[in-house]
């Protein structure tokens, strides 16, 4: 279980089978993604969380972790050039 900076009591993943969130295949991790982008009103936040903390496991702010590689990786370059 992590502990997340915001209330996670609205999420999509707060009322489903947690087993969703941290399936073993690709067809299934994207079902929760669909999910999650479809219907969840914390998508913003738990996708900065999963970016920021770099979450290696599950679906997070409706994104599986090979779709948070290069998001991640856009990140990375946008604060860089910010600096």
């Amino acid at each position: 279980m992590h502990t997340v900076p915001f209330d996670t009591s609205r999420a999509v993943c707060a009322t489903t089978d947690p087993d969703l969130w941290y399936a073993d295949t690709p067809a299934e991790q994207q079902e929760a993604a669909d999910i999650c982008r479809a219907t969840c009103p914390l998508l913003r936040a738990c996708a900065e969380y999963a970016l920021t903390t770099r979450q290696q496991h599950g679906v997070w702010g409706g994104m599986t972790r090979s779709d948070r590689r290069p998001a991640r990786q856009t990140l990375a370059h946008q604060t860089s050039l910010a600096a």
